[in-house]
């Protein structure tokens, strides 16, 4: 069982340049990778995205690549389209100030992104450099994920177990509640019939009401959701299965709720719905 939500930070030299790799996720319904990397780095985002979605399957995702140092330069570009928004923004200022000097480069520097650096990397082979790092920031993400996928994994646990006895509870209380039931119609008969009661009639009407209101289907099915919730603990990218298998265990509890007609057997269900609701609650949080 794998949490969702995880952090790992990796620092590497290459080339005489650091860089700083982080990774960190959040709760997401599908797998959403998102890459920030320098500019000069663009020609490896999709092998950092293919090395990232082979080891994760859901969860919002950020990856960011950060160096505190500068690489060759092999050309300097003039970006036009910023450089003529810049030149707009500032004619407007002077005439708004009602400024009269003339517009000088230094203005213009001020802007981002007015001049842009060609950097000279071959991504082949920066790429066969920074992608030990990398799986090795990867791994240390996915351990801190199973770090606290498992202390997840005790919480559900003891929620199982709490559902394992209030469902065995329950069964033993099935008698008592069949009893109740041919009891009650059986005084219901003699209240509006008396002494002109059909035993024949009671018993196919007792029959007839049980087979409508026993909950020996509900607990059976009950039983093998937990039993298979379980064993999908166990899978790889359980989250999604979990949820449909929490889904139906609620719907369970809710019939036997329904049918119901002991005080004891209502506390037992509430105490399910709460155990099951708490459950689906981690489970949001694992992939």
């Amino acid at each position: 069982m794998i949490s969702m939500t995880g952090y790992a930070s990796h620092r590497v030299s290459i080339a005489g340049v650091n860089y700083t790799i982080t990774i960190k996720s959040w709760n997401n319904r599908f797998l959403d990778v998102s890459l920030q990397l320098p500019g000069s780095l663009q020609a490896i985002e999709r092998n950092c995205r293919e090395a990232i979605e082979q080891r994760i399957h859901r969860g919002k995702v950020e990856c960011s690549v950060r160096s505190d140092g500068n690489l060759a330069t092999s050309g300097v570009l003039v970006n036009r389209e910023n450089l003529a928004n810049a030149l707009v923004a500032l004619r407007s200022m002077r005439d708004l100030a009602g400024i009269e000097e003339p517009l000088t480069l230094a203005n213009l520097l001020a802007f981002e992104n007015i001049l842009q650096f060609d950097k000279a990397i071959d991504g082949d082979e920066f790429w066969l450099a920074f992608q030990p790092a990398l799986v090795q920031c990867i791994q240390d993400f996915d351990a801190d994920r199973r770090r606290e996928g498992a202390a997840t994994r005790l919480d559900i646990q003891a929620k199982l177990e709490i559902l394992s006895s209030a469902i065995q509870a329950i069964g033993q209380q099935v008698p008592v509640m069949d009893a109740a039931i041919k009891n009650g119609l059986r005084s219901r008969f003699e209240e509006v019939m008396g002494s002109l009661v059909d035993e024949n009639r009671i018993l196919a009407e007792i029959a007839a009401y049980l087979a409508k209101h026993t909950i020996n289907e509900e607990l059976v099915r009950f039983k093998a959701h937990l039993a298979a919730f379980q064993a999908a603990m166990d899978e790889v990218a359980c989250g999604k299965k979990l949820d449909f298998i929490s889904q139906e265990l609620n719907r369970e509890a809710n019939t036997i709720g329904s049918k119901n007609c002991l005080s004891e057997m209502a506390l037992l269900v509430i105490v399910i719905k709460e155990a099951v609701e708490n459950i689906r609650e981690q489970i949001r949080n694992i992939e």
